[in-house]
Formats: structure tokens, C-alpha cells, sequence
């Protein structure tokens, strides 16, 4: 008793509290505390266990493994050795990985609650490195065992949660009392009940009825693979014994014999011992030649062409047929598709986009069951530490080009029945009501998902402080208050800057700009500098369906043309044409890339490479041609343009300057953090597709009442959405569409609706 009182008064000096006390207090927890699982239950547990890493083993014995050495495996390490030894397996298992784990994140409610959660991962990625070395453990066990088994571990006490041990799936038994399957393991040969202890789960992946363990993804691969290697192994020994021809030499025995010395002809002994030795001496002399001698004999020599070597080209043949069958078995026993195992040569494309379909949809169903179950996890955290909430975590992945696409024509369709719905309206064939409950099902649909794809809700305003995987950081805001965009400084969010310059001036804002060709060549390396080298010239292109009389000076280069008519490119060499589809993933791309480069140019900022004044100069030179390229990119190219575009032009940039302007006198004050600079300044990349719609406007000589991203919509310069224009007879008809890749705003909902379509009369003028 004295003991006890005095072990808790050392707890209360080192530590402040009474961790027994504490853990009786609250209410909201019921958890104990200490690990109750093992990862290696049937290892006699010392004070002291140092194992080699499993690639210890010898090259030799790693890839010299018979048949019979691998049938014998347990079937634990038999998973793991195929991994290692088979390349179709472990390209399998790795596209596994990658693909489960591209980015991740998560969201706490409520708000209040999330630095809880931010200092436990804080705490993984301190003991482990990152948090993908867990999920990656994690993804593993369900590929090699065909389970997740985890543990959330807690401290003594259980008021806090210290690690989440990831346990391997066949080190987990099962009791079977009356109908039920209660989830155990032998520690130090007794058994250990752990299906009473809420933080310690075994999540089964395929497991069939009244089976309570899992099946791994690979467990019909092995066989094909010990046949595999068996066809090597008897591929390697024929190749060794007979595979390959050998230099064959021709002796005259008559020539021979003449050749023989007098005092041996008639002693049989004697003359085999002189043929022995004189073709000892034939094949000594010609294995022994360097790779500039030649070999010189005489007459009783004769060399032939190489003989021998019994695999013909049929061999061949059958051996790399039989390869080819067991390695399409492998990669459909591993779930992968023969796409990704470098094996669809004859495949159609229609044949190979199903098989990427379906291995998405495999991986989403994985990571759905992964997700909610970390979700449960974390919850415990939080409960441990006496907080009352909840925790969504999330994978993410990026959509599948043909996905998007399928989306987008989707998308097509429902907003041509929405444009047909407005006729009927305006004609009065159906009444209003009719009409906006189809818009509001429309708008209520935008964040399902599609083409079988799961997907989880993503909180669109910000929420504290967002976490995501190192792999894939992605940031989802447009409040104003986020401190990633905006002015407004917290000093619980981040530490602001004062570069090098703050006490000069920054360069005024020029009264008058002009665009000049010089700032069109310049624009034009920009667009040049990170897109594919497919479209070198693009922006240079010929044009031909327009008058060229009011045009300004044109430079042509390369093979591109721009068809005034048909508002499209064309390669006159490839023959290649650049659709509306592709010419809008251009302008994105092309924000895209460009936008990657502002953190490397914050940098400099931060570390006194340059001024805020270097900086402010920069910004222009990026504005200007960002905005150049954009309205070049939808004109038809430089040689499209007429002054009135340049004046347009002229005008979107000097607005831009002087937004940047206000943007630095911020930076120059001190008010704004490194994170906030780099976020603020991608979206004067953002703002150029406010250029590009413009210039498709001006392209059919027509203006728009509003473009996207020239902040009139709530996301501003975020905005992806895009004008479609149709001419017609008497009319142009002009379509504000949603890009289904990006998220929308009400604005732009209500432009949609308001805009299917905008109807401009053609006039003798025009």
C-alpha cells in the first residue's frame, strides 16, 4: 500500500497529474491502456530480440529457389518470398501501393477539435518519418494477408494515443464460440482474447460466409509462379547442356596417319596417344586465341561452321508462348490488368479503358473500407483524451482521363435536356415550378460521383489547418478568411515576412501599357517552356479563313494552321487537330504548370535572393505573359490578332497590375505569411482564363456579359468554367458550362442555368 501511495506521488511530481485519477474522471472514455496485441506472438519474448531485415539472405538463395524449397514455405513466408522473387508479382504489389495511397486527408468535427488529431499524426510522423509509412503497412497487409489487423495503442493511462501498431494479418487467430468468431492470439503460449478491446481491429478483405479470416490478393499467383520458375530452371539446364553450338573441327585420319612418326605406325597404344594429343593440341591452340589472332593449321585441319545446339527457333517458340500464358495467369491471380503488367499489345483501346475502369473501382472499394476504419481509429483519440467528436478520414485519387470524360458527357447531356427544358418554358410548355425543380435536382446532383468511382465529401470552406499526405497536397478553399489566400494576418496561423526592399518604394504602376510584339515573342517561349513539345509553333500557326488586311505584323512558323471557320488548329504535317476539349485542357494545363513555379520564386523572397521590388518586377513579367499566351492560345494565334485585341489585351493586364500592385505594398508592409504569398500570387495564374474566354469571345466578334475568373463569381480567379458558342443563321448562342474537374460555385450553378444558352442576333454589321 505504502508502495502504491508513493509510485502516485512520483507520478504527480514528474508528471503533474494522476494518470489513474484522470482515467477514472472521464466519463466519455472506456479504453485501456498499454499494447494488448503482438507482432510476433510466437517468438519467445526477451529483453533483447535484434532480427535481420528479410533481404539478409544471399542473392543466390534469394533467386535460386526450386520447386520443391517453395511448396514447402509456410504459407506466410511463401507470400512474402514470391513478392520477392517473381517481377510480375512485385510490379503488382507496388502499382498496389501506389495507387491505394496517393494522397489522403482528413476533417474533425467539430472544428475545436482538430489540433488533437494534427498532434497525434504530428506524433506518427516524429516516431515514424511520414504517416504513408503506416498507410503503406497497412495497404501491405491487406495485398500479402487479405486483412488489415491494427491496433490504436494507447499510453498506460489511456488518456492519450501514442502509435498505431500495424500487425501482420496471419499472426491473428480466431476461437469460434458457438456461432460466433471471437478474434485472439497465443501470447507466450496462453491465449489472449482481443475482440473486447475496441481500439485492436481485424478487417477481412474477400473473406467468404462463416469465414472470419481474410484472403490475400495474391493467393492464386504462387502456383503459376513455381511453374514459372520450374520452366527457367529446365529453360537454364537444356541451354547449359545443349542450347548452345560449338566450333567444330574436321581431322584427316589418312593425312593424319601420314603425319605420324615412323617408329609409332603399327602400335596401336602409341597412335592413339598421337591423335589424342594433336586434337588436345587443335582445341588448346583455338580456345586460347585472342580476338585479333587469327588461327593457322594445316591442311589436316579443317574448321567448319559451329554445330550443334538442339534449341531451334520452335523451341524458342514454345518456351516464350509458355512464359507469355503464365504471365497474363500471374497478373490476372495479383488483381492487376495487362496494361499495367506491359502485356495489351493486342488489346483495343475500348478493351484496355474497362480494365483501367475496373482496377480504380477495386482500389476505390479498398480504400473505402480503409478509410472508415482509420475513421473509428481516430475517433478513439480523440475519446481518449475525453474530447467528444468525430474524424472523416479520406483518400483521393486522381481521376482517370476517360473518366473525366465520360463525365463530361454526361455532364453534356443534362445541361442540353436543362437548355431544352428553358425553351419549353419560355414557350410555356411547361411552367416555372417544373423547371426549377429540374435546375435544383441538377445543381443537387453535382456532388455525386460517377463512372463507379466512390468518392468522399470534401469540406469546401476552410476548416483550421488541412492535412494531407506529402504525396499530394491539395488545397480546396475560396473564403476569404482562409489564411492560404487572403490579406488578413492570425498570428496563431502563421508567421508573416518582411523581405529585403520593405523600406524603399516599390516601381509605380505604368500610366498607359501597351502589348508590343516583343511581349507576344515572349509569351509565346513562356507557353513553349512548359508544355509538350508537340505544340511548339502552335501560337505562331498560319491563319486562313479571315482577312489579314487590319491584322498585325504576322510571323509564321512550323506546321500549324488556325482555321478561322472552324475555330480549330491543325498540324499540316501530322495531320493532327487540336478539338474544344483539348484546347480547354491546354488553357489548364498551362495555369497549371506555370503555377508550380511560385513557391521556388517565394523562396527567393524569403531568403534576401531578391528585393520585393525584384519580386514585384517578376510578377509583371509572369502576368504579362500568362495573360499574352492565354488570349493568343483562343484567338488563333498571333497572326489571328488585330489591334483591337491587342487594346483588349492591353487592358486585362494594366487591371492586373494593379491588383499586383495593392498585392505588394502588402508584402512590402509585412502583413502577409510565405504560405499566403505563394497561394496569392497562383491565382494571378488562375485569372488568366478570364484572357482566354475573352479571346474565344472576340474570335466570333461577339462580348459576353461576364467571363470566368474576372471576379465576378464567388470563387474569382479560381474559376474553371468556360464559354460554349454556337453560330448560327440568324443568331450566336453562347453556353456557360461547368468544367466537371473542378469545383463550383453558386455563381457559376447560376450562371449555367441562367446562360443555356445567351442569345446574340446577328446583325449586317457583324
Amino acid at each position: 500500500m505504502n508502495l502504491q501511495r508513493t509510485l502516485s506521488n512520483l507520478n504527480k511530481r514528474i508528471f503533474g497529474r494522476n494518470p489513474t485519477a484522470i482515467a477514472r474522471s472521464r466519463n466519455t472514455r472506456a479504453l485501456a491502456g498499454g499494447r494488448v496485441s503482438m507482432q510476433d506472438p510466437f517468438r519467445a519474448q526477451t529483453l533483447y530480440h535484434v532480427a535481420p531485415p528479410e533481404r539478409s539472405r544471399s542473392v543466390y538463395q534469394l533467386k535460386n529457389w526450386t520447386e520443391e524449397e517453395l511448396l514447402h514455405l509456410p504459407v506466410d513466408q511463401f507470400m512474402k518470398v514470391v513478392t520477392s522473387i517473381s517481377p510480375e508479382v512485385n510490379k503488382a504489389y507496388k502499382d498496389f501501393l501506389r495507387n491505394c495511397n496517393e494522397s489522403w486527408y482528413y476533417h474533425v468535427e467539430p472544428e475545436s477539435a482538430t489540433p488533437v488529431i494534427d498532434d497525434f499524426i504530428a506524433r506518427l510522423e516524429t516516431k515514424h518519418h511520414d504517416f504513408d509509412v503506416i498507410l503503406d503497412r497497412i495497404f501491405a497487409g491487406i495485398y500479402k494477408g487479405g486483412a488489415m489487423f491494427i491496433e490504436l495503442e494507447l499510453n498506460a493511462s489511456a488518456d492519450m494515443a501514442v502509435d498505431i501498431a500495424v500487425m501482420d494479418p496471419f499472426v491473428a487467430r480466431f476461437n469460434r464460440v458457438g456461432e460466433e468468431w471471437l478474434l485472439g492470439q497465443w501470447q507466450n503460449g496462453k491465449w489472449k482474447y482481443l475482440h473486447d478491446d475496441p481500439t485492436v481491429m481485424y478487417v477481412p478483405f474477400n473473406a467468404g460466409p462463416n469465414e472470419p479470416f481474410g484472403r490475400s490478393m495474391m493467393e492464386a499467383a504462387p502456383l503459376d509462379v513455381v511453374r514459372m520458375i520450374g520452366v527457367m530452371n529446365d529453360f537454364r539446364r537444356v541451354l547449359e547442356s545443349q542450347g548452345w553450338a560449338r566450333a567444330d573441327f574436321e581431322i584427316d585420319s589418312e593425312k593424319l596417319k601420314d603425319f605420324m612418326p615412323a617408329e609409332i605406325i603399327g602400335d596401336v597404344d602409341a597412335e592413339d596417344e598421337f591423335i589424342r594429343d594433336f586434337i588436345n593440341g587443335v582445341n588448346e591452340m583455338y580456345s586460347n586465341l585472342k580476338p585479333n589472332e587469327g588461327y593457322g593449321h594445316l591442311d589436316i585441319v579443317k574448321v567448319n561452321m559451329p554445330v550443334g545446339g538442339q534449341m531451334q527457333s520452335s523451341f524458342y517458340g514454345l518456351v516464350d508462348g509458355l512464359m507469355r500464358l503464365y504471365d497474363r495467369r500471374v497478373g490476372r491471380a495479383t488483381g492487376s490488368t495487362p496494361i499495367k503488367q506491359h502485356s495489351n499489345e493486342s488489346i483495343a483501346e475500348t478493351h484496355a479503358r474497362e480494365q483501367r475502369k475496373d482496377y480504380r473501382i477495386d482500389i476505390s472499394s479498398i480504400q473505402s473500407t480503409v478509410a472508415g476504419t482509420l475513421s473509428t481509429e481516430l475517433g478513439y483519440v480523440l475519446r481518449a483524451e475525453g474530447v467528444k467528436g468525430e474524424v472523416m478520414f479520406s483518400f483521393e485519387n486522381t481521376p482517370d482521363p476517360e473518366d473525366v470524360k465520360a463525365i463530361a458527357e454526361a455532364e453534356g447531356v443534362k445541361i442540353e435536356n436543362l437548355k431544352k427544358l428553358k425553351e419549353l418554358r419560355d414557350m410555356e410548355g411547361i411552367d416555372d415550378e417544373t423547371y426549377e425543380k429540374a435546375v435544383n435536382k441538377y445543381k443537387a446532383e453535382k456532388d455525386k460521383h460517377a463512372s463507379g468511382m466512390r468518392s468522399f465529401k470534401v469540406v469546401s470552406s476552410y476548416q483550421g489547418s488541412p492535412v494531407t499526405s506529402s504525396r499530394g497536397r491539395m488545397h480546396h478553399c475560396w473564403d476569404l478568411d482562409c489564411p492560404e489566400c487572403s490579406s488578413e494576418t492570425d498570428g496563431e496561423r502563421a508567421a508573416t515576412i518582411s523581405p529585403d526592399g520593405s523600406e524603399d518604394p516599390l516601381p509605380v504602376v505604368p500610366s498607359t501599357f501597351e502589348v508590343t510584339a516583343a511581349f507576344l515573342e515572349s509569351a509565346i517561349d513562356a507557353f513553349e517552356d512548359v508544355m509538350s513539345a508537340d505544340y511548339k509553333n502552335l501560337l505562331n500557326a498560319r491563319v486562313t479563313g479571315m482577312t489579314q488586311t487590319d491584322a498585325i505584323d504576322t510571323v509564321k512558323k512550323g506546321h500549324w494552321v488556325w482555321n478561322q471557320l472552324t475555330k480549330r488548329y491543325r498540324n499540316s504535317k501530322t495531320k493532327k487537330t487540336v478539338a474544344s476539349n483539348r484546347l480547354l485542357q491546354l488553357r489548364d494545363d498551362f495555369v497549371d504548370l506555370k503555377r508550380d513555379t511560385f513557391s521556388a520564386l517565394t523562396d527567393d523572397l524569403i531568403n534576401s535572393r531578391i528585393t520585393v521590388q525584384e519580386w514585384l518586377l517578376d510578377m509583371r513579367k509572369r502576368v504579362r505573359n500568362v495573360n499574352n499566351a492565354q488570349y493568343m492560345l483562343a484567338r488563333g494565334g498571333r497572326n489571328a490578332m488585330f489591334q483591337t485585341d491587342l487594346d483588349a489585351l492591353s487592358e486585362i493586364i494594366k487591371d492586373q497590375f494593379g491588383y499586383l500592385q495593392q498585392f505588394g505594398e502588402e508584402i512590402r508592409a509585412g502583413k502577409l505569411s510565405a504560405s499566403q504569398i505563394t497561394a496569392r500570387s497562383e491565382l494571378y495564374m488562375e485569372s488568366s482564363t478570364r484572357a482566354h474566354e475573352q479571346a474565344k469571345a472576340a474570335s466570333f466578334d461577339i462580348e459576353l456579359p461576364e467571363y470566368p475568373a474576372d471576379g465576378s463569381q464567388i470563387c474569382k480567379a479560381r474559376c474553371r468554367c468556360r464559354w460554349e458558342i454556337v453560330e448560327k443563321k440568324d443568331t450566336i448562342e453562347a453556353f456557360w458550362l461547368l468544367n466537371v474537374a473542378a469545383k463550383h460555385c453558386d455563381s457559376c450553378l447560376s450562371n449555367a442555368a441562367k446562360w443555356a444558352p445567351y442569345t446574340i442576333e446577328v446583325t449586317s454589321s457583324q
